[in-house]
């Protein structure tokens, strides 16, 4: 990860200056050496202070060069010896004491990386510290050497060992932290695709269809892999028990009988603001690289932001003009805000350079080197993707104020913002960078065109189809079998269903590592949310945005006016606002039915109904702070709590953001060869996340599938027909 240490310890500034010093002494010219040498490191510490780094390291060189110098300049070798014992005494203590405050002199002059900006326990700051303890150790032997008058060849041995040591310790240490990660991965070999014999598997059985891929689960991320895939030429199946494709990116409509003309609206089950849609963002790669980019409309979209203390403020689009606005509502704050925000981009830049050649999708470096070399371009997005972004924040801004500003959008996929990570939470900057998108006609258009394009390459996806269970013979995920007791044989398995409930009812348990077992069992579901759905009268004014962050009296929640971005979700003259506030784990349960009542029962009964309604009120009661006169408005409602979200999409708890955000991260291998996760289990929720986790799965079956090279051919309609059903018809 730091091979670059090797160059910047031994070759830039700092150095150079001994190494000249050095030269001359040994070729007897010790005046040209310290004259030279000397110059060197004062330019050295002026450029340091020049281009605003800390010049700390640099000064710690200079003091080194001044006591080696030291010890052959002076005229008696008493006074020799004795300066320089305590010259690279009080040297070797500085950078001692640098070790201990985590200032280790050699980060200054490493890169542009600051110690300050890392972690506590960054590999970086690790490998710095132990290399500037050992230069601590070398003075200190230097000083007893001067004070002891021991032979010039015992100095220039502890020199010489020193600087061999740091030239092949920071990668030896890189290299062996990071093998240790990449051994710890689900390393089994993709499956071997277009065996004949599998083929054979199953013939004269009609309960037994053979296909390449079964795909649990017809989410964004199921459907992206899916449609990689069959566009590969492979036969792939996706099942979805719901009666529409797209999980939480589905949209629905509702009449309202009351009101004249019975106008139609339609709302959205999840999805209303989407990233990654810019040029080299995945959403967009991923719909170029299957050819259906321009089956979509990208609406832009807008957010504002309201309080009870100061009103509406619409969030700039612009990202210069977002900092700033950041700035002049935390003045006091302004440097550190400054400051974190460029971190903040620099670490986008870093993950999203990723995607450079895989259309947009990020793929993590497989290989040691590559690893480290990410490292060596990227030090401080390498330091903190897998640490706490709230520590992260922490290091920068004071004011908890301006932390709840900048982590505003955290609420797109938790309810705990603290649960983040730094690789979690800064994709969703790109709402501020590249700005956000809705797709005209509803969320279920992507669900649909993704959809279309699996079945247009000889696919199927096959709705209110339940799998009963995977299939797992010889150690190897080999198919499914259906609720209705027909089996899917197949090569892979991609699982983009909810892990706790799917891993814990689909696999079987002897299938599965103890360690994979214990790490289901300390897993929790994500939060919920309750959810009101309004069809209004009239529209909304030209000057709201369409999303709206509140927190007023009544709580916080989030409003989407879907009809300001795209008016076909109402009919003229009437408009949509869809209400939601998330529920925490630990509430969203209460919602669930008392002792060993069934769901569809509680669902009927008066305490449910009640409860719900009065839930919903007080979600009205909230938007209206925002937004008066709402109520006089209201032509149709529709509610949903957690009960609801679990209904149709069968996740634990009625979770809408999957497993808590501390579990996530996963690889897509499973534990189990030729299974592989898809969804937010992977990357988190969200549809960038979640299709980048499609597509990262597919990869995992198929390496190089996101790659620039030429798709396998389409396959002829003749021949595909025999082998699909049509995702508008169930099986």
């Amino acid at each position: 990860m730091h091979a670059a240490l090797n160059d910047v310890l031994l070759g830039k500034l700092v150095l150079l200056p001994l190494a000249v010093a050095g030269v001359g002494f040994i070729s007897g010219h010790a005046a040209e050496g310290v004259i030279t040498g000397g110059a060197l490191a004062g330019a050295s510490w002026v450029w340091a202070a020049w281009r605003g780094r800390d010049p700390t390291g640099f000064a710690t060189a200079c003091a080194a060069l001044v006591a080696l110098l030291v010890s052959w300049a002076l005229p008696w070798p008493l006074a020799r010896h004795a300066g320089a014992a305590v010259l690279e005494g009080l040297l070797a203590t500085a950078m001692a004491a640098g070790v201990a405050l985590c200032r280790p002199w050699t980060m200054s002059i490493a890169g542009t990386i600051r110690s300050r900006d890392l972690p506590p326990g960054a590999l970086l700051l690790r490998i710095h510290r132990a290399i500037s303890a050992l230069w601590a150790l070398a003075f200190a032997l230097l000083a007893s050497s001067a004070a002891l008058a021991w032979p010039a060849g015992v100095s220039w041995a502890i020199v010489g060992v020193s600087a061999s040591v740091t030239a092949v310790l920071p990668a030896a240490w890189a290299r062996r932290v990071i093998s240790r990660r990449l051994a710890r991965q689900n390393a089994w070999m993709p499956p071997a695709f277009g065996n004949a014999l599998m083929d054979r598997d199953g013939a004269g059985d009609a309960s037994v269809e053979v296909v390449d891929v079964v795909v649990i689960g017809a989410g964004l991320g199921g459907l992206t892999a899916a449609a990689l895939l069959a566009r590969n030429g492979l036969r792939v199946v996706a099942c979805e028990q719901h009666r529409v494709p797209g999980g939480f990116a589905h949209d629905w409509i509702r009449v309202a009988p009351g009101e004249p003309g019975r106008p139609v609206f339609r709302f959205d089950g999840g999805v209303h603001d989407v990233s990654g849609t810019w040029p080299g963002g995945a959403v967009r790669g991923v719909l170029e690289h299957l050819g259906i980019a321009g089956d979509i409309t990208w609406l832009p979209m807008r957010q504002g932001v309201v309080n009870s203390k100061r009103g509406r403020v619409d969030v700039a689009d612009d990202w210069s003009a977002y900092i700033d606005a950041l700035c002049q509502e935390f003045p006091r704050e302004a440097p550190g805000i400054r400051s974190a925000l460029a971190d903040i981009h620099a670490i986008f830049d870093a993950m999203y350079s990723l995607g450079a050649a895989t259309h947009g999708v990020p793929v993590v470096p497989s290989s040691t080197r590559a690893l480290m070399d990410f490292g060596r371009r990227h030090a401080l997005a390498a330091a903190w993707l897998d640490q706490p972004f709230d520590t992260f924040l922490r290091q920068r801004v004071t004011d908890a104020r301006a932390r709840a500003a900048i982590t505003r959008l955290a609420g797109y996929v938790t309810d705990r913002p603290e649960a983040l990570t730094v690789a979690a939470m800064v994709p969703l900057f790109g709402y501020q960078i590249h700005g956000g998108a809705y797709p005209a006609g509803g969320s279920g258009r992507l669900a649909q065109v993704l959809a279309q394009c699996i079945e247009r390459h000889g696919g199927t996806v096959r709705l209110r189809t339940r799998v009963e269970r995977v299939l797992v013979e010889g150690g190897r995920a080999a198919g499914v079998v259906l609720a209705d007791g027909r089996s899917l044989r197949a090569r892979a398995v991609v699982m983009n269903a909810d892990l706790l409930a799917a891993a814990k009812s689909l696999l079987p348990d002897t299938a599965l590592p103890p360690a994979f077992v214990a790490q289901l069992d300390a897993t929790r579901a994500a939060c919920s949310a309750f959810s009101v759905h309004l069809g209004l009268r009239g529209a909304w004014p030209d000057t709201l945005p369409p999303l709206l962050h509140v927190d007023g009296a009544h709580g916080r929640v989030f409003l989407s006016l879907t009809s300001r971005a795209d008016p076909t979700s109402a009919p003229k003259g009437y408009s949509t606002l869809e209400i939601i506030r998330l529920v925490p784990n630990d509430e969203a349960r209460t919602w669930f039915p008392p002792g060993g009542m069934a769901l569809a029962q509680w669902r009927r009964s008066d305490a449910y109904a009640r409860r719900k309604h009065a839930v919903g009120e007080a979600l009205i009661d909230a938007a209206e702070e925002a937004l008066p006169g709402l109520r006089a408005r209201i032509v149709l409602r529709s509610d949903a709590s957690p009960v609801t979200y679990q209904r149709y999409d069968l996740s634990t708890d009625g979770s809408i953001y999957g497993c808590d955000g501390a579990a996530r991260g996963r690889d897509p291998r499973g534990p189990v060869p030729g299974l592989v996760f898809a969804g937010a289990v992977t990357h988190g929720p969200g549809v960038e996340a979640v299709m980048i986790s499609g597509a990262l799965a597919a990869d995992a079956l198929r390496p190089g599938i996101l790659g620039t090279g030429a798709q396998a051919p389409v396959p002829d309609s003749r021949q595909a027909a025999g082998r699909r059903i049509s995702a508008a018809s169930p099986a």
